[in-house]
């Protein structure tokens, strides 16, 4: 959100972050748990989804991002969801290490984001 401060202000970057977490609840199920990890990341945990599913939902929480950048904040460079999953056991045991292997799986995802820009 540091782009949509600087550009838009402090208080256009809290109501992003609002409509940002507003998507996050549309997009995921009762039961899912969504928390925020710092300033613009979120850790999701989806029980009882396989991995298969989280990818699914990703990509629905990425296109609705995408929409919303679209209509609300062209005008911010290089704004949208870069997104990471890890399953558990599959990926790792405990969860520090679930939550290296989902923020390493995010930067990849950040970096092809990025590389497609600058391709475009």
């Amino acid at each position: 959100f540091k782009g949509v401060n600087d550009l838009l202000g402090h208080e256009a970057g809290d109501r992003v972050l609002r409509d940002v977490a507003d998507i996050f609840r549309r997009e995921l199920r009762d039961y899912d748990v969504i928390v925020r990890n710092g300033g613009d990341e979120f850790v999701v945990v989806l029980p009882a989804t396989s991995s298969d599913q989280a990818w699914q939902t990703a990509a629905r929480i990425r296109a609705a991002v995408a929409a919303y950048a679209g209509a609300h904040v062209a005008e911010v460079p290089g704004f949208g969801a870069s997104v990471g999953a890890a399953s558990y056991p599959t990926d790792a045991e405990d969860a520090r290490s679930l939550l290296a292997r989902a923020d390493a799986s995010m930067y990849r995802d950040k970096r092809a984001r990025k590389q497609r820009r600058l391709a475009a």
